[in-house]
């Protein structure tokens, strides 16, 4: 990928950008792609700038294992083939972004178009959206994926404008001995879709498909 913090603190501010990497993996060793732009394993601060156009099995614009502060930024065009599309959170991972877009970003794999948290908690503040993510073919999640040992916390942000065959908008994952988490406090989940086809939406869960747990306050 563009970028490897294995420990430690990087900072990334105003017009920077890391575009056009791709993280490509050994499967033979069972290595796989992770963070085509960003590979986090300390602690990744981005401040203004863009994350753009980078592709990789797992997280095509970061994959994050450590702790991620995004302000203002924009991930967008990224590609991932398995999951999050723009972002993947794993690893007992933190995250929060506050202003700033995932925008435009794409997974053909099981999903999460612009987030996958496989584990950890990612907080989506106020000024901050995903929005315009797909999750193409039968996959979940146009904006974000939840996985069981996940979460996440809309805290003024939005989900808009996303699609997915199931969970256009979100796509909470669980089952009868682990749950995901979508904790609501403030903001909006809008405009999402579930399985257009063209002419007409055949999947379930426009904003929000919950098999998890999903909290709503405020």
């Amino acid at each position: 990928g563009g970028v490897c913090v294995s420990g430690g603190n990087f900072k990334m501010q105003g017009s920077s950008a890391i575009t056009g990497c791709e993280a490509i993996g050994n499967t033979v060793n069972h290595k796989y792609g992770e963070g085509g732009g960003v590979y986090n394993k300390g602690t990744f601060e981005m401040t203004g700038g863009e994350i753009k156009n980078n592709k990789a099995r797992n997280g095509g614009g970061i994959n994050n294992k450590g702790t991620l502060i995004l302000t203002n930024a924009t991930l967008t065009g990224n590609t991932a083939t398995f999951i999050g599309g723009a972002l993947c959170m794993s690893s007992d991972s933190s995250g929060e972004m506050t202003g700033g877009k995932i925008i435009s970003n794409e997974c053909s794999g099981t999903g999460g178009g612009g987030v996958y948290i496989h584990a950890g908690t990612f907080t989506l503040n106020s000024g901050a959206s995903i929005e315009s993510n797909t999750a193409p073919g039968y996959n979940y999640g146009g904006g974000a994926y939840v996985n069981q040992n996940g979460t996440l916390i809309i805290n003024g942000g939005s989900i808009k404008s996303n699609t997915a065959q199931q969970g256009g908008g979100v796509y909470v994952s669980g089952n009868s001995t682990k749950r995901a988490t979508l904790r609501m406090i403030q903001g909006d989940i809008s405009d999402n879709g579930a399985g257009w086809n063209g002419t007409s939406y055949t999947g379930e869960g426009g904003g929000v498909y919950n098999n998890g747990i999903f909290e709503m306050t405020g």
